[in-house]
């Protein structure tokens, strides 16, 4: 009797990856997981389902609205069909909780996707649902870009002086999304977004929007308030985007904006596109403008390019302008492929980097880029491909003196001024 289990139990193990990896639904990275994955460990998947809002659904809805009604309409509209249709899954989910085969349950409505992380035998069950159309491997990337410089280089002193007003971000809301913020430094303290509905500080969740005092953004890599620059970058960035001057250097475009600081996972950790795209709803949720991007996917990291897609789509609609890196690849892989996700959706800004001289920097990635995947994405096959970057803008060294050679000045983590370049 014994051994007549024993040679169950093998035949079941041996049958189970064969059943898994067969499955249409799983992307190549996360087959490549499972093969070397015990059953007891717990692999971060980001589950997308087969419904979604079109580009003809979204344009019907929105035809002659203005940008508040349209955000209105399409955050009711995203997450009336998430409600509709995560229902079997979060259950599924829930029972394999229940039974140590998932935790971490996260479902998101901006393009009807559901993150969690799952033991290989819970993923098998997964994929066997129907409304599935994509179950990848949320692996760890090093996903950050560097910064860009030019305040007098783009010209925008004569922006600022435009008739009537000018036009310096004033009342214009921005997300830098990236490794959070020192929130105060004097360039950007005074001009923070404030979420009015929430009391800082107090430990609770005051407007009931699911993030605890979320007053002037919010940790999605941590999960928590605390907005605090891990790396230095995301303060330089905020920089560049609207440093006001007051400590002594005008680095910032856009200096009468107001800052939210939406702090995300960009280093080398798993669960990192689960992270850009909570902060994406977040961003549309709350009536963002413009939101600063400066990291990308690798094609050869195996992004779910239909789902980022699906994301940006959804947030543009929305009204939220996505201004996002193209990459710092040139020289390293070719064309159609260079441009990293999602700088390569056409709906994004997609930002190359310059020099002083006004040639491409020496990293900077390029196009054109391809979609040629299952409708609807392959519209854009190559040749000839779709044209990207969109823009360039100053950040590239043509000289090791950093003074002289086209880094970017901006604010510093802690205080005060420091160079760094790249394409965002």
């Amino acid at each position: 009797m014994l051994k007549k289990l024993l040679v169950t139990l093998i035949a079941i193990t041996m049958v189970l990856p064969t059943l898994v990896l067969s499955s249409p639904t799983l992307a190549p990275d996360l087959i490549e997981k499972l093969y070397t994955t015990s059953n007891d460990e717990f692999i971060p998947i980001t589950i997308r389902l087969t419904e979604q809002l079109d580009r003809h659904d979204r344009e019907y809805l929105t035809a002659g609205l203005d940008k508040e009604a349209r955000r209105v309409v399409i955050i009711e509209k995203l997450k009336e069909i998430a409600d509709e249709t995560q229902e079997e899954l979060l259950q599924l989910l829930t029972d394999l909780k229940d039974d140590n085969l998932v935790k971490d349950i996260n479902n998101l409505w901006i393009a009807n996707i559901v993150c969690c992380d799952a033991k290989p035998t819970a993923i098998y069950k997964i994929s066997e649902l129907d409304k599935i159309a994509y179950i990848g491997y949320d692996q760890p990337v090093n996903a950050l870009l560097d910064v860009t410089w030019g305040v007098n280089k783009i010209r925008a002193p004569e922006v600022w002086d435009m008739e009537p007003t000018g036009f310096t971000g004033a009342g214009v809301v921005c997300a830098v999304q990236d490794t959070g913020c020192y929130i105060e430094h004097p360039d950007l303290s005074d001009h923070l977004w404030i979420n009015e509905d929430e009391i800082p500080d107090n430990g609770e969740d005051d407007d009931n929007n699911g993030y605890i005092d979320d007053y002037h953004g919010y940790d999605f890599y941590n999960n928590d308030s605390s907005i605090e620059d891990y790396f230095g970058h995301g303060t330089h960035v905020s920089g560049t985007v609207c440093g006001d001057g007051t400590d002594g250097e005008q680095t910032g475009v856009a200096p009468d904006a107001n800052l939210m600081v939406c702090e995300t996972n960009l280093y080398l950790e798993e669960g990192a596109e689960e992270n850009q795209w909570e902060a994406y709803q977040y961003e549309v949720d709350n009536g963002c403008d413009v939101v600063n991007c400066s990291f990308g996917w690798k094609r050869m990291w195996d992004p779910d390019r239909a789902g980022w897609r699906q994301v940006c789509e959804n947030c543009i609609t929305a009204g939220l302008v996505m201004v996002i890196a193209a990459g710092n690849e040139r020289g390293q892989v070719d064309v159609p492929e260079c441009i990293r996700t999602p700088g390569d959706v056409p709906d994004v800004i997609t930002v190359a980097g310059s020099n002083k001289n006004d040639y491409i920097s020496w990293f900077s990635s390029y196009g054109p880029t391809d979609w040629n995947l299952d409708p609807p994405y392959n519209d854009y096959p190559y040749p000839p491909g779709l044209s990207k970057p969109d823009v360039t803008a100053p950040g590239g060294r043509y000289t090791y003196n950093e003074h002289e050679s086209g880094m970017i000045l901006s604010t510093q983590n802690n205080g005060g001024y420091t160079y760094m370049e790249g394409t965002s």
